[in-house]
């Protein structure tokens, strides 16, 4: 059976392949709109937000004024940066989500048809793009695998990653139009390749991991002159510095954030080791790369993880090796280097699937391989063993990828409706909610750290005077009523701002001393308690006593945001996690 279906397979690759994607790209069209989706929603509408320019990827400004600003009245919480800063150049992908609001205005399910485009475009560059360096089984199997490899969920179906596809699609169609013009001396390959990485430019920053593969290969992959291998690079290379060098100048990038970093920065080069160990996990052998964010004590061993599919792929490569083609071989060195060299672009933020989209491309190539002299093979008694192992690789690429995209799906979109019937549930008084103060103790997960104000506004509700939470710490609190208009809150464990949702906002490099004050306005916060610079116990002084209407205090509770019974002054509650 397995033979007929590659029989079948080999006779229309590209089709089939480009079927698959736009079957698991499908799967998603219910999904809706999710955290980012909702700001870059709020945006549009003309929301009060710090994208005063209209761009939809500017998340904090870089203006202390204007961050203290949305500090006392939220969503920014308290411990936020005045000066951290995170805007992005994405002007083509700006322009593409306002023409799906002024096309589709708030029918989610049309976005998506708009994205599973992109993502088909994306798949059948790379389709061409692998029937002209590698041979054809491999190339077909290549193709296929990318297509349905699970790490492209994100970018493929979440509407505010789709910019990896708007910035990867033309600068993939310049990455072809290159090789054609070096490999078949397609003389308008040369300047259709310039126009791909330029279109590319506006998409966003992941075009720069296409202008990696260009670059590899011509250092890997040509065996002509070195003079001129460096004339030909030359295009994309000084696309990528005008790029860098504009991009800098316009004031565009991240600071103050222990998520993202500063691309060539110390803290860059520190986090680099672990960080691409943890992608690459991801992209050979499947670990949980999201959990990077979640579970802050796994990173280990993610990073364990990707250390070993890199050992376990070198050595079945060199078991393998003799059986290669010689072209395939050949291609293989500048993939896998494009590969490496096109993680440095995204490395700066904090790993996940998503930042995957670049270097699959390789990635899918020496799988690729792997499993087709796995297979040619296959009868050989010495490679039984060998066979275990590709067979389990087989069961990750090929089977649990394309489950994995329904179940993602499923999932994104339950949870994402829960927390919004969640926020839309709570205890708030629409008629008296604008004079209200609306305080959450401790927010269990990203979206109900700074959605929920903005889930009021998408629904035409009125905004609440403020809205704050005190912590972001996964473990239980005790809450400790000290006066009228005063009590203490401390976690059980670790820190009140603590992972990787809340290091977005502030780097540790900004550390925190006992004895600060944060002024909220209408309460202010003294820092009791400093680990390592991170607080764990604070106290609070409200200017009215806490029963006071003005004041609402939740907790995330059952799952559902609930009113927080108050205790006597003296008493302390434990706030269960």
């Amino acid at each position: 059976m397995i033979s007929k279906l590659a029989q079948w397979y080999a006779r229309a690759p590209l089709r089939v392949s480009l079927l698959a994607a736009a079957l698991l790209t499908a799967t998603g069209l219910g999904v809706g709109f999710v955290g980012d989706d909702c700001y870059h929603l709020m945006i549009l509408k003309g929301g009060k937000t710090p994208a005063s320019d209209g761009s939809l990827f500017t998340f904090i400004s870089g203006d202390p004024v204007e961050t203290r600003r949305f500090i006392q009245t939220g969503p920014f919480p308290w411990w936020t940066l005045p000066e951290a800063k995170a805007q992005f150049y994405r002007p083509l992908s700006v322009a593409m989500h306002k023409l799906d609001f002024a096309l589709f205005g708030e029918r989610a399910v049309f976005w998506h048809i708009h994205a599973m485009l992109w993502y088909l475009a994306l798949v059948a560059l790379w389709g061409l793009i692998a029937r002209e360096v590698v041979s054809a089984p491999v190339a077909a199997l290549a193709t296929l695998i990318f297509a349905i490899d699970d790490v492209h969920w994100m970018p493929a179906v979440w509407l505010a990653n789709r910019n990896a596809l708007v910035a990867c699609v033309p600068a993939l169609f310049g990455l072809w139009a290159h090789i054609r013009w070096r490999e078949d001396e397609w003389r308008p390959g040369l300047p259709l390749s310039v126009v791909g990485y330029v279109i590319g430019m506006f998409g966003g920053e992941a075009w720069l991991g296409m202008a990696a593969y260009v670059a590899a290969y011509e250092f890997a992959g040509r065996t002509d002159s070195v003079a001129r291998r460096a004339l030909s690079i030359a295009p994309a290379a000084i696309c990528a510095v005008v790029y860098a060098i504009a991009y800098k100048l316009s004031d565009y990038g991240v600071y103050g954030s222990g998520a993202y970093t500063e691309p060539l920065s110390r803290e860059y080069f520190l986090d680099a080791p672990n960080r691409m160990l943890s992608l690459l996990g991801g992209l050979l052998v499947s670990s949980p790369v999201d959990a990077w964010g979640f579970f802050p004590e796994w990173r280990w061993l993610l990073a364990a993880a990707g250390l070993a599919g890199v050992m376990l792929f070198g050595f079945l490569l060199r078991k393998f090796w003799p059986r290669l083609d010689t072209r395939d071989t050949f291609a293989l060195r500048w993939l896998i280097l494009g590969g490496v060299l096109s993680m440095f672009p995204v490395i700066a933020a904090f790993p996940m699937n998503r930042l995957l989209l670049g270097p699959s491309l390789g990635g899918s190539v020496v799988v690729a391989m792997i499993l087709r002299a796995w297979w040619q093979g296959r009868g050989e008694r010495k490679w039984r063993a060998v066979g275990i192992v590709c067979g389990i690789i087989a069961g990750i690429h090929l089977v649990l990828a394309p489950v994995a995209w329904p179940l993602q799906s499923a999932v994104v979109s339950f949870i994402g409706r829960w927390g919004e019937q969640a926020y839309r549930d709570a205890p708030i008084d629409d008629a008296r909610v604008a004079q209200q103060h609306l305080v959450l103790l401790a927010a269990n997960d990203p979206l109900t750290l700074m959605y929920p104000p903005i889930l009021r506004f998408l629904d035409g509700r009125p905004l609440p005077a403020s809205w704050h939470v005190l912590s972001a710490s996964p473990h239980d609190h005790t809450f400790t009523r000290t006066g009228l208009r005063q009590f203490e809150l401390k976690t059980t464990r670790g820190a009140l701002m603590q992972g990787v949702f809340a290091e977005i906002l502030r780097a540790k490099s900004f550390p925190y001393t006992e004895g600060d004050l944060v002024d909220l306005g209408f309460c202010r916060l003294t820092l009791l308690d400093v680990l390592e610079g991170s607080p764990t116990r604070m106290r609070v002084d409200c200017e009215k006593p806490l029963e006071d209407e003005s004041l609402v205090f939740l907790v995330w509770q059952d799952f559902r945001l609930r009113e927080f019974a108050l205790p006597r002054t003296g008493e302390t509650v434990t706030v269960r996690y």
